[in-house]
């Protein structure tokens, strides 16, 4: 049944309900069921329902999609009330909100209430397991296990992505080789754009560019107005679509991600390049203000590049998020970052926080400075253990071990004591490195007298010092002064790093 939730009651409800049951003709005539679609009852009671429905043959499922939009709090306690008799009468509600009455304690004490959510409706290796007994009959039991859990790894349980998985390798007749989910959903976006007109193709396809969209966005993007991207969204997208509402009422319709990457590819060709950058526009424009993020990478494609500076400085808050952009700023052109020093600035944070293809390494990397055998170096005396304890000291700084990196800072610095000043080991590289580093551990925990004392000589040693460390030093030195309210020291020291020149 499809539901108006403009006309809706609960009488209107479960006379919708056996209007369907009268026409599928499993009642006769003079039943209660028909009589009510008739009306020859003058009221819709519960002990009516529930006679109803003691008539009726086998059990019933009522679906209610969107249960949010259309079963009010009256309607809630009627359907309580006839759940309660009528024990083979099962209602499943879709809901992106919880329903007061049928979620409460009193609810479930009368009926046996379950909720689910995407973890419980996702299918597992064994459900996966059994799919494929039914496909492949003849397929080795290890076989057909170990097959399973692969399926389950690559759609991550959900389950149009899983039993696709499956139906390809059936068509495929390539039972053990991995397969991606191609054909399964390009077959049936290529179906979903071949089916519309040009219009709902471009609307289909700009409607996937990001990972949700609303009618007011897609209406601004293409020059609709909302009631006709609501339309198209409601209607032409309806099998494509899932969607949630925000708490002002807005509508965000959402894709499942196989089918929007794969729209995502029909783009530049149902679109065109020309039309597809006055796309990105109108969504940077549509989406600033509700999903900044989604507004950047709209500037970015559309090389909106004033409009991207703005929207980086007003949010800046939420720019400075450390949430992986799915667009690169530092794949900015130089001559757009040199122009527009903000988004030069943005593009360099963006890399420090996610160096692009090479977040294995990172992890690695901090796998095996947290590990035992660096923890047992970094005790060692001499320089060994010293330079143990600068790699545990960046390691735990970069994993935000603030205590683990001021322990290894003061196990450095002991360190350094125990080196006469006009020893040459003093002026070798690493331990310029070592000291650099410790001085900016000492600053992040605010005990810039520290970061002073062992700065102070390393810079009187100018001439000694490889350019880059050099400038290193001095630009934390300046640092420390400055946010110490020593402004005279801080402006000296900047000069003194301008006056370094280009260092590699």
């Amino acid at each position: 049944m499809r539901l108006d939730p403009e006309d809706i009651s609960y009488e209107h409800f479960w006379l919708r309900v056996f209007q369907t049951v009268n026409q599928s003709g499993v009642v006769s005539r003079d039943s209660i069921a028909a009589r009510l679609v008739q009306g020859g009852l003058s009221t819709v009671s519960t002990s009516i329902i529930t006679s109803a429905f003691s008539e009726l043959p086998g059990r019933f499922l009522i679906v209610i999609d969107d249960a949010h939009h259309t079963v009010t709090d009256t309607m809630e306690k009627s359907l309580l009330d006839v759940l309660e008799l009528t024990p083979t009468l099962t209602v499943l509600l879709t809901t992106r909100h919880s329903l007061p009455r049928v979620t409460s304690t009193s609810a479930r004490m009368r009926v046996p209430v379950r909720e689910l959510d995407g973890g419980d409706l996702a299918l597992s290796s064994e459900e996966n397991n059994e799919l494929l007994r039914v496909h492949f009959p003849k397929l080795a039991a290890e076989q057909s296990v170990s097959l399973a859990e692969s399926i389950l790894q690559q759609s991550r349980g959900w389950p149009l992505a899983a039993h696709a998985l499956i139906v390809e390798r059936a068509s495929n007749r390539n039972v053990t080789g991995r397969v991606s989910h191609g054909s399964f959903v390009r077959e049936f976006v290529s179906h979903l754009i071949e089916s519309n007109d040009p219009g709902v193709q471009i609307a289909l396809c700009a409607s996937a560019i990001f990972e949700e969209i609303s009618a007011e966005a897609l209406g601004t993007m293409l020059e609709l107005s909302t009631d006709e991207a609501d339309t198209l969204l409601e209607s032409a997208f309806e099998h494509s679509f899932g969607f949630w509402v925000d708490e002002g009422g807005t509508r965000w319709y959402r894709h499942h991600d196989l089918i929007r990457v794969e729209l995502q590819s029909h783009a530049d060709t149902v679109i065109g390049a020309a039309s597809l950058r006055k796309i990105y526009m109108g969504a940077a424009i549509a989406l600033k203000k509700v999903r900044p993020r989604f507004a950047k990478e709209a500037a970015i494609h559309a090389q909106a590049w004033e409009l991207l500076s703005d929207l980086l400085i007003s949010q800046m808050h939420l720019s400075l998020r450390r949430e992986r952009p799915s667009v690169w700023m530092n794949n900015i052109p130089s001559d757009v970052r040199e122009q527009y020093p903000v988004i030069a600035a943005f593009a360099l944070i963006d890399e420090y926080a996610f160096p692009s293809g090479r977040f294995g390494q990172v992890i690695a990397g901090l796998k095996l400075l947290a590990g035992p055998r660096l923890a047992k170096e970094s005790e060692e005396s001499g320089l060994p253990g010293m330079t143990a304890a600068v790699l545990r000291m960046v390691g735990s700084r970069l994993s935000g071990n603030e205590s683990l990196a001021v322990q290894m800072a003061e196990r450095v610095q002991g360190t350094l004591d125990q080196i006469p000043n006009n020893d040459a080991v003093l002026h070798s590289h690493s331990l310029e490195v070592a000291l650099t580093q410790t001085s900016i551990t000492l600053l992040h925990a605010g005990r810039f007298d520290e970061v002073d004392r062992l700065l102070e000589p390393f810079i009187a040693r100018e001439d000694e010092i490889l350019p880059r460390n050099l400038a290193h030093g001095t630009a934390l030195a300046a640092w420390s002064s400055t946010w110490q309210g020593n402004m005279g020291r801080g402006r000296q020291l900047v000069r003194t790093g301008f006056g370094l020149g280009r260092v590699s």
